[in-house]
């Protein structure tokens, strides 16, 4: 699947997993245990055209994989990532929203903050989706 580059809202749990996701403005709760999905870490990249023999670069968590159902019952498995290209929250007017509408926020869709939010001042993406 080719992908989607469409901004998401996710909630994410005090460890830092997610644990429901808006996305085209439908909430989906997080059906399965996430699987976090690992890169390079991004102080190694400029080291990475060479080989330092034994070992591989550092990794950080990139984005998280995991499947989510609606309250109606449809289900998908979601890959999306952490956006720090479009700025953070800090960025936005006092009512929590930003052009979009907030809905890419770590709030819920009215731009109010969710207690159960732990993803304030990050953006996400969603890079993924299967059917």
């Amino acid at each position: 699947m080719p992908p989607m580059n469409e901004p998401v809202t996710v909630w994410t749990s005090e460890a830092g997993s997610p644990v429901r996701v808006m996305w085209r403005s439908r909430r989906f709760r997080v059906s399965d245990t996430p699987t976090a999905l690992v890169g390079t870490s991004d102080w190694w990249k400029p080291f990475e055209p060479y080989s330092y023999g034994i070992g591989h670069p550092p990794l950080d968590i990139a984005g998280w994989r995991f499947q989510a159902t609606a309250d109606d019952g449809e289900t998908h498995v979601f890959d999306v990532s952490q956006d720090d290209s479009m700025g953070t929250e800090s960025s936005m007017g006092t009512d929590g929203m930003g052009t979009d509408g907030g809905e890419n926020r770590g709030g819920n869709a009215d731009g109010g903050r969710d207690p159960e939010s732990r993803s304030a001042g990050r953006l996400w993406r969603l890079v993924r989706i299967f059917d």
